[in-house]
C-alpha cells in the first residue's frame, strides 16, 4: 500500500508503515464478559477514576507485538502466520482474575489473567519463530498472556477496586484463529483494527 499526498506525484510515493500485533480475538467466550465489564465500569466510576474500557469487540490476547512494519513486509508476514495457523488445532483457555500493570499500587492498565497452557505456548512460539524467519526483529521477553480490559489516564492504587476480582472466573475462551491487528495511536488510548484472520484447524 502506498500513500500519495496532494503535493506528491506517483514518482515520489512513500512507503506506508503500520503498527501491528498478532493476537487471539476474544469473541468466543462462554461468559457474558460485556456485562461483567459494565459492572466494573460502575465500580471504577464510583472511585472517580479517569479510565476507558476496551470495547468488547476489541478484546484480545496478544501473541506477538510487531511494532512499526513497512507495507512491503506485510505479505510475507501474513503468509507465515497463515502457514502457522494451518498447522495448529483449536483449543480453549480459562480466564481468571483481574490485575493491573505495572502493579496493583500504581495500576494504569487492567487485565484479565489468561491460562498459559501448553497449546498456547506452542502457538505463540510458532508464530514468533515464523515471524523471525520472515525477517522481523521481535522483543526477547518471557511470554505472559493477558487480556487488557481497561486503561487509566493516570496511575492509581487499585488494590481495593480489584481485590474482589482476584479469584473471579471470567469464563473460557475458545481459540479459533490467529489474527493480525493494527494499533492506531494519537489519542489518549490506542484504537485496534483487525487486518487479517487465519482460522486454526
Amino acid at each position: 500500500m502506498i500513500i500519495i499526498g496532494e503535493d506528491d506525484s506517483p514518482n515520489c510515493s512513500k512507503a506506508f508503515f503500520m503498527r501491528l500485533f498478532v493476537a487471539i480475538t476474544a469473541q468466543n467466550i462462554d461468559f457474558d464478559l460485556g456485562q461483567e465489564l459494565k459492572k466494573l465500569k460502575i465500580n471504577l466510576s464510583k472511585k472517580e477514576l479517569e479510565f476507558k474500557l476496551v470495547p468488547v469487540e476489541n478484546l484480545h490476547v496478544t501473541l506477538n507485538f510487531l511494532g512499526e512494519i513497512s507495507q512491503d513486509k506485510i505479505p510475507s508476514i501474513l503468509q507465515s502466520l497463515k502457514t502457522v495457523s494451518e498447522a495448529h488445532q483449536q483449543f480453549s483457555l480459562k480466564l481468571k482474575g483481574l490485575w493491573a500493570f505495572p502493579d496493583l499500587t500504581k495500576g494504569q492498565v487492567m487485565w484479565i489473567a489468561v491460562q498459559n497452557s501448553i497449546k498456547l505456548q506452542y502457538l505463540q512460539a510458532a508464530c514468533e519463530q515464523s515471524l523471525r524467519a520472515a525477517g522481523l526483529e521481535l522483543e526477547n521477553r518471557d511470554y505472559r498472556p493477558h487480556m487488557t480490559v481497561a486503561r487509566l489516564r493516570n496511575p492509581r492504587n487499585l488494590k481495593d477496586v480489584l481485590s474482589p476480582y482476584q479469584g473471579h472466573q471470567f469464563g473460557v475462551l475458545k481459540v479459533e484463529s490467529v489474527d493480525v491487528y493494527e494499533s492506531k495511536l494519537g489519542g489518549a488510548f490506542p484504537i485496534y483494527q483487525k487486518m487479517a484472520s487465519f482460522p486454526l484447524k
